[in-house]
């Protein structure tokens, strides 16, 4: 009896999932997951693009010498900048769209990093300046990239 009912069963399955309607919402489903899939792929490919056009932008500035890549700065024997927050020079150098690790290069490590969730960063800068007092500033990025400066009060 209870084989009977088992294999009954069976039976209902395998007619329901053969019946058009089922067939047709699956596919639905399936159609759906192959679209998400192409859209993150397609996402994904976009970001990998623009890490290799920034790749390509940093290695425009070095040349080769003897065999090393150096930074054009080297090349002409020009004194390379030490990241320095202090200086109201160096924020001047900071443009929309640069990634963090291009605006650590320039104003050295943050005092803090706060995280505002969403891919939204903030970069803060703070602390004594001889003439200007205790100054603060800081960079607002989204997805890695600057998109707000608020520089300090020198």
């Amino acid at each position: 009896m209870f084989k009977r009912i088992v294999l009954f069963g069976l039976a209902a399955l395998f007619y329901a999932t053969q019946s058009p309607s089922f067939a047709e919402s699956y596919d639905v489903v399936q159609q759906q997951r192959m679209e998400n899939e192409i859209n993150a792929l397609r996402n994904f490919v976009v970001e990998l693009e623009e890490r290799i056009k920034q790749l390509e932008r940093e290695q425009a500035g070095k040349a080769k010498v003897g065999g090393d890549l150096v930074s054009s700065n080297e090349v002409k024997n020009e004194p390379k900048l030490e990241p320095n927050w202090r200086d109201k020079h160096t924020w001047a150098l900071i443009k929309e769209a640069m990634s963090t690790e291009k605006v650590k290069a320039i104003l050295g490590r943050p005092a803090r990093v706060d995280d505002l969730g969403n891919g939204h960063q903030k970069y803060v800068y703070q602390g004594e300046v001889i003439g200007s007092g205790m100054v603060n500033g800081n960079i607002e990025f989204y997805e890695n990239r600057v998109y707000e400066i608020h520089s300090p009060n020198f």
